[in-house]
Order: structure tokens, then sequence, then C-alpha cells
């Protein structure tokens, strides 16, 4: 789809996880563990989708932290 919209010159913002795991495991009726595996790798594929003609490539936790509205607004022209 990024190849697609480049073509036909779309703009595209992408949205990827910065996670391979994330699960419970519960070891006891006392103690739950949330284990996250962060992507060591998460700027090269940020870099290889904007070859592919991502105009813009941000991670869910990006997303959810509070600054992505300045910068939401700074490349859509567009306030929310």
């Amino acid at each position: 789809m990024i190849q697609i919209a480049a073509a036909k010159e779309y703009k595209t913002l992408n949205f990827v996880r910065n996670r391979y795991v994330s699960y419970n495991s519960s070891i006891s009726a006392k103690f739950l563990i949330h284990i996250h595996i962060v992507r060591p790798d998460i700027e090269k594929l940020k870099l290889e989708l904007k070859a592919l003609g991502a105009t813009e490539v941000f991670t869910y936790d990006e997303l959810t932290d509070k600054s992505f509205k300045r910068t939401w607004d700074s490349i859509s022209g567009v306030s929310i």
C-alpha cells in the first residue's frame, strides 16, 4: 500500500508496533509477570518504510504520547 500511495502522490501516516512480544505469565497465585521485548531495530524499520515511500512512520507508543499532538498538528495542518 505504501508504494501504491507514493506512486499516486498520496501522503501516508504509518504506525508500527515496537515490540516483538508482549505477554502475561502467572508463576503463582501471587505473582503476575508482564513482559515486553522491545525491537532494537525500530529506527531501521522506519527508514525502510520511508524508503518505500511512507510519508511518516510512528510507533504506537509515540501515538499515545501527549507530545504527539504537536507532531500531528505540524505535519497535518489539522488540529486534534
